[in-house]
């Protein structure tokens, strides 16, 4: 297998991994902007995930003014927009990537490695995109909230391997193991490696891949997997 594309996670793959997100002090900030009950708002948070991250919610006002109306909270215009920017503020934070994400990309790039990001993410991470440091050395970025899918369905993989121009056994794809990812990608054809830093048994994922495929401890051990 020749590798001419390499498929990366965002979200605890080119991000360090993440704890819970949007908790604590953030949550707090948020109900008491709104008007709701915290513990309903985290609940509800945790519970649209689904929907979220497929679209189905709207963009970041729209979510959040059917969270703050479902919870019995304002709709006022001015409080909506000031609670998103709230949330952005947490994305972007959550979005930082790992120290040596740069340089790794840089040198798969100076390979001649086409760059792919395949993200299941609310639309936050698409609306703060262009301002992230790693913008310019990924090709085509993919989101779940803007193909209407999440990992593991075909859709993901099928649209990532058509932006980069590629098939998925040119492919090799790097995932903390969130969202059946790593099986899926190994289902669709491609040659799929777990990232397991220090912090990943701790570290929050939706619908954890059951994997015992090949592993790796560390970002910059990625360009080492390519002949």
């Amino acid at each position: 297998m020749t590798i001419s594309a390499v498929v990366f996670d965002y979200f605890g793959t080119l991000t360090p991994s993440l704890r819970q997100a949007a908790s604590g002090r953030n949550q707090s900030e948020l109900a008491g902007l709104l008007g709701v009950d915290p513990v309903a708002l985290d609940n509800w948070w945790q519970a649209s995930y689904p929907d979220r991250s497929t679209g189905r919610t709207g963009d970041g006002i729209s979510t959040m003014r059917l969270l703050s109306q479902t919870l019995g909270g304002t709709d006022s215009a001015d409080i909506l927009r000031a609670a998103q920017d709230i949330r952005l503020a947490t994305y972007a934070r959550m979005s930082t990537p790992r120290v040596d994400a740069v340089e790794v990309l840089t040198a798969l790039r100076a390979r001649g490695l086409r760059i792919g990001v395949l993200s299941d993410c609310s639309p936050e991470l698409p609306e703060l995109w262009p301002t992230l440091p790693l913008v310019s050395l990924v090709d085509d970025p993919v989101f779940s909230s803007v193909v209407g899918e999440r990992k593991p369905h075909p859709s993901m993989y099928t649209t990532v391997c058509a932006t980069l121009g590629v098939t998925p056994a040119d492919c090799l794809y790097v995932g903390d193991g969130g969202s059946g990812e790593l099986t899926g990608a190994t289902r669709f054809g491609m040659r799929a490696v777990l990232i397991a830093d220090e912090n990943w048994t701790g570290a929050h994922r939706f619908d954890t891949d059951d994997w015992h495929g090949e592993t790796i401890h560390n970002l910059a051990d990625v360009p080492g997997l390519i002949p």
